[in-house]
């Protein structure tokens, strides 16, 4: 059963890229966009590349190997809907951040 494991402090996460975390052995990227948290698998669909190394412009991930971009609540390719990366279920907790994995 999926459970909540805290991953990092709010704090700790950049405004201009993603916090790569480890939850249950899965790379995460954690990005913050508006003041809230969102975690998206952390390895680029298209051929691997780190999604938490990306810049963010409008709630959009970049990868900063072939400029696939997803948007980070919802995973999805900015120019391909049907190509989705994984977003998990983010609680903050005054400075904590807890990942659902």
């Amino acid at each position: 059963m999926p459970e909540f494991i805290k991953c990092a402090k709010k704090s700790e996460i950049p405004e201009d890229t993603g916090k790569l975390v480890e939850v249950n052995d899965k790379p995460i990227a954690l990005f913050k966009v508006d003041g809230k948290v969102h975690a998206l698998f952390a390895i680029c669909p298209h051929q691997g590349g780190p999604l938490d190394e990306g810049g963010i412009t409008d709630g959009k991930v970049m990868c900063p190997w072939h400029g696939w971009e997803f948007d980070v609540k919802t995973g999805v390719c900015s120019f391909n809907d049907t190509i989705k990366n994984t977003v998990f279920k983010v609680k903050e907790d005054g400075d904590d951040v807890y990942v659902e994995a």
